[in-house]
């Protein structure tokens, strides 16, 4: 989250673009720490406190990438010309 706020106010297309590739890799720790956890036969009431843990930073993840491709949107037309200028 830190990361997509810092891009939002440095209007950074390669800053936000970089969170994007971040969360999608997160994704997949996520699936992993879930496997992992069943493995262990660990009890239904931790489990479940950990699996919340774990979707409430999913949660901040994708309100991270929202920010992200805010920046995203408000910095194509500007990286565009940039790249045509060039």
């Amino acid at each position: 989250m830190e990361n997509s706020l810092q891009g939002l106010f440095k209007e950074d297309f390669q800053f936000a673009e970089s969170v994007i590739v971040q969360k999608e890799e997160i994704s997949g720790l996520e699936d992993s720490l879930v496997e992992r956890l069943l493995k262990q036969r660990i009890p239904a009431s931790d489990l479940s406190g950990l699996r919340l843990i774990s979707e409430s930073l999913r949660g901040i993840g994708e309100y991270a990438t929202d920010v992200a491709e805010i920046v995203l949107d408000l910095t194509v037309p500007r990286s565009v010309e940039q790249r045509v200028a060039a």
